[in-house]
């Protein structure tokens, strides 16, 4: 299955696997596949996160920050949008 990804802040200089200039790319996972797989894959830390699904449509928003990490499960579908954002620190 083909989700299309974009990663924001340093988490596109640090995980992205081919660095091209498309902010867009396309991930091959197996079928069945969840966020955390999609994470795993990467090779993204598990950490404060905020994750966008389908911006724009059906849009679910998951904010990982919980060590229980029932966002992990969430599943994905072929040719979903997925947005992963880094929390920000500041004051």
């Amino acid at each position: 299955m083909i989700v299309h990804l974009s990663l924001f802040g340093y988490l596109r200089d640090e995980y992205r696997k081919d660095p091209g200039r498309e902010k867009e790319f396309a991930v091959t996972l197996p079928e069945g596949s969840t966020v955390g797989d999609l994470l795993t894959h990467l090779a993204i830390p598990q950490r404060e996160l905020m994750v966008v699904i389908n911006p724009g449509v059906k849009e679910n928003v998951l904010v990982i920050n919980d060590a229980q990490g029932a966002w992990k499960r969430t599943p994905l579908q072929e040719n979903d949008r997925v947005w992963f954002y880094p929390f920000l620190d500041g004051g």
